[in-house]
């Protein structure tokens, strides 16, 4: 069958195109990373200006030193209804950093993407896992805080003492906290997105752009340490439960 397909937006953008065989009309945009580092201290989405390189799979790559901070790259690779985003991350500070975290955005209004089943009225979610079952996000008691638009809820393996410093959106989180590194929508074209990982520090929507965010908890990482993070996202016609129990046995969710 065919995959789904990777575009690079422009060199210099984190941004890459994304079309799915099942929907061709309606492509996402993802922004990898929007940020990634240590929980305080994060280079800022326009310090990165990656420059892409391709591979004879369709996938795409890029590395990046932000100098005194972080040296990463990303690899984005793509199957038939899943794409996988692999990344490298070094700390290059003098100092140990704590609770080091990949903010990739699967983003369905912001260009290039054009989803408008994945937007609201169309749009299902975001649904995410909470004591066993799904809990759409919106029906969560409100945070307290001035961005209603934005929903931050820590999973329950970091819990509130991991909450990140390092954007002011994060103080407006909830007190919940959910089962694991999955978060999903349901389009009103019968397909579902999701994005999963391990070990999840946080999940994150704004429903100002109807984005989703699983974000892996790659822990700590002293001076000159490196580690590695997955997040995999699923564009799909099947429901929210069966693309759950696929990450559960893909990537070992509880």
């Amino acid at each position: 069958m065919e995959r789904i397909k990777l575009e690079v937006f422009r060199q210099g953008d984190m941004r890459v195109k994304v079309t799915a065989p099942g929907m061709p009309e309606e492509p996402f945009a993802l922004i990898v990373p929007e940020t990634i580092g240590e929980e305080k201290e994060v280079p800022a989405d326009k310090e990165i200006a990656p420059w892409w390189g391709t591979d004879e799979g369709g996938g795409l790559s890029y590395t990046w030193r932000t100098e005194g901070k972080v040296e990463f790259s990303a690899k984005l690779s793509a199957g038939e209804d899943t794409i996988d985003a692999a990344f490298e991350i070094r700390n290059i500070s003098p100092r140990a950093y704590k609770n080091v975290f990949v903010f990739t955005c699967m983003n369905p209004g912001h260009e290039p993407g054009d989803a408008a089943s994945f937007r609201e009225p169309a749009v299902k979610g975001p649904f995410v896992r909470m004591g066993g079952r799904f809990v759409r996000i919106y029906d969560l008691p409100p945070h307290e805080g001035p961005r209603a638009y934005m929903h931050f809820i820590m999973s329950s393996e970091a819990g509130l003492e991991a909450l990140p410093g390092s954007h002011e959106a994060f103080r407006d989180h909830h007190e919940e906290t959910a089962d694991c590194g999955f978060i999903s929508s349901e389009g009103g074209n019968g397909y579902t997105i999701a994005m999963a990982c391990e070990h999840a520090l946080f999940l994150f929507d704004n429903r100002r752009c109807w984005c989703i965010h699983a974000c892996p908890n790659v822990g700590e990482l002293g001076p000159g340490e490196e580690k590695k993070a997955l997040q995999r996202m699923y564009i799909t016609p099947q429901g929210k439960e069966e693309v759950y129990e696929r990450a559960r046995e893909e990537l070992g969710l509880p």
